[in-house]
């Protein structure tokens, strides 16, 4: 059985070299719109040949999408029509509203497409980023769109590239995700807005680097991404405002006590969501 890669960025390519590290098919075959982008994951030896169309990508035994949220759906029209009854697919795309409410219109595609998101990335792009062992030990979401999804299929490939499988409602998921990482992406690129005047009084350690490490990602990527999923991202900044009126109300009172209980409270939601004291 051979495996169908659609999309060859950053996610399609790392995914298509983590797949021929298993074995687990007889080839990893790649499409991606821009032929460039094409030649290259196979020069990087990301797949082991590239098709000419998502038709022919779609006939192979597994596929998966990794396109951005603008192309889901084109992709996955063109997926069924040319896959074959045995052909189950998955797709890459960080908010699943969007694939949810495609499967809601004929609920049979259910049976044959279960949505993905792996909770993996860098700064790179394309096929040159590619990194085999990027999903090693990375949550793997995995979003059932009816009871007779294949579940068990990708939660299996998933943990043989050395993956955690989860599994999460499609809402559930987006709410998630709108805070736990489109809102930190939010945050990184306004951190590094705020820096913009300082200049040569420009200094910074470990904390800045960690919190501004995604403000480099893909910027016509999370384009795509946040509006996608704008709806929940502009809850989570409401609640984001609120948390920051608190504090700066208790900075401008000089309120030593009620800054300690601030800085507490988040410790200690910390601690139970498994960081360290």
């Amino acid at each position: 059985m051979d495996a169908g890669i659609i999309g060859l960025g950053l996610i399609g390519s790392s995914l298509g070299l983590a797949l021929r590290r298993t074995g687990l098919f007889e080839r990893v075959v790649g499409y991606d719109l821009n032929e460039r982008t094409g030649r290259q994951a196979l020069g990087f030896g990301c797949v082991d040949a590239v098709v000419p169309s998502i038709g022919e990508a779609a006939r192979c035994g597994r596929v998966f999408v990794a396109v951005p949220p603008s192309a889901v759906r084109p992709c996955l029209e063109a997926i069924e029509a040319a896959r074959t009854p045995e052909t189950l697919a998955s797709d890459c795309v960080s908010v699943k509203g969007t694939v949810a409410d495609w499967v809601a219109a004929r609920p049979d595609r259910a049976r044959w497409l279960l949505g993905g998101h792996p909770m993996a990335g860098n700064e790179g792009q394309g096929p040159e980023a590619a990194d085999e062992e990027l999903f090693r030990g990375a949550t793997w979401v995995l979003v059932p769109f009816g009871d007779e999804a294949p579940v068990g299929e990708f939660d299996r490939i998933v943990r043989t590239i050395g993956a955690r499988p989860v599994l999460l409602a499609a809402e559930d998921h987006d709410r998630a995700v709108a805070v736990t990482s489109h809102l930190p992406h939010i945050l990184a690129s306004c951190l590094v807005h705020a820096s913009a005047d300082l200049g040569e009084a420009f200094v910074s350690a470990g904390s800045w680097r960690d919190l501004t490490r995604v403000a480099g990602a893909n910027p016509p990527l999370w384009q795509q991404i946040l509006l996608a999923n704008r709806r929940r991202i502009l809850a989570a900044i409401d609640d984001l405002l609120t948390s920051l009126s608190e504090v700066r109300a208790a900075l401008e009172a000089n309120d030593a006590e009620a800054v300690r209980a601030f800085l507490e409270e988040a410790r200690q939601l910390k601690l139970r969501q498994g960081g360290t004291d």
